[in-house]
């Protein structure tokens, strides 16, 4: 064995990520082996509140008129119609929010770097 460490873990972090990490830490120092003990696993609940993501958004609208046309000396003299379109920004949201409880596993990964010689496997 050529030495120990410990690293605080929870159940949001990749096993697999830590195990390569542990590795490579291995390897700059010389061990070609990991052993690892888990210790002092604690389990908790957290609650959590992620507000919604609120953005501007354009929206356009169409407007459709009729109007009726009258002259104060022929009297009625015909309907105009007009379209158009009116563009504004609104605020839109593109993404709930959430809430809730996650349950957050933390421990102790009690770690220790040792050199394995290719006799003791023979």
């Amino acid at each position: 064995m050529i030495g120990t460490s410990r690293v605080f873990v929870n159940n949001r972090m990749n096993g697999n990520r830590v195990i390569s990490q542990l590795k490579e830490v291995a390897a700059e120092h010389g061990a070609n082996a990991v052993f690892t003990h888990l210790a002092n696993v604690n389990t908790s609940l957290v609650p959590y509140h992620i507000d919604p993501v609120v953005m501007d958004m354009p929206q356009t609208s169409y407007t459709n008129t009729s109007s009726q046309v009258y002259s104060p000396y022929s009297g009625y003299i015909g309907n105009i119609n007009t379209t158009g379109t009116t563009t504004t920004n609104v605020p839109t949201q593109i993404m709930p929010g959430r809430s809730g409880i996650a349950r957050v596993e933390t421990g102790t990964l009690h770690v220790q770097f040792a050199v394995i010689s290719n006799l003791a496997t023979r």
